[in-house]
């Protein structure tokens, strides 16, 4: 890991960033998401941080499916652990109709948040971040990593909701 901590620390040196995006990930064009390697500090170790990071209007999207999937579940117990694109077409216009319904209740609600946690040999450390952003831009994702790392990161506990409809194929 030592060797891996090295060259993203080197990456970072060259761009003049506190970050480097993952190789392994593709880059939203949308700048909805972001997945990112830095570097921080605990305990006097250095550990990798590999971190997807998202915006609180993605966020409120996957919280909406999420809770649509889990009532459909509810309703269909046999999709339990299966794939949208394995519903029946009744099942997926059955699945548009309850994040509709969801949405239109407003019963969703989200806010930026940070998790992170050790991988289990306690070589990295994995965390996903919400923000209340329009768009991950380098500029915020540079704020995070280096607000994270000083300690001085704060996020906002505002509860969002968001108004505009589901496009056709979201």
């Amino acid at each position: 890991m030592k060797e891996y901590i090295e060259k993203i620390r080197t990456q970072c040196a060259k761009i003049k960033k506190p970050f480097v995006f993952n190789p392994e990930e593709d880059k939203d064009e949308e700048l909805q998401t972001a997945s990112i390697l830095f570097i921080t500090k605990k305990n006097n170790k250095e550990y990798l941080v590999d971190a997807f990071v998202m915006t609180s209007h993605f966020q409120y999207h996957m919280e909406i499916m999420d809770e649509a999937e889990r009532l459909l579940i509810k309703k269909f117990p046999k999709l339990a652990g299966k794939d949208y694109l394995d519903f029946s077409e009744e099942q997926q216009e059955e699945l548009d109709n309850l994040m509709d319904e969801i949405y239109e209740n407003e019963s969703v609600h989200v806010q930026e948040f940070i998790t992170d946690e050790l991988d289990e040999n306690e070589d990295f450390i994995e965390m996903e971040v919400g923000l209340n952003r329009e768009e991950l831009t380098e500029a915020v994702l540079e704020k995070l990593v280096n607000d994270y790392n000083s300690k001085t990161l704060k996020l906002d506990d505002t509860a969002l909701s968001f108004t505009e409809e589901f496009e056709e194929g979201e």
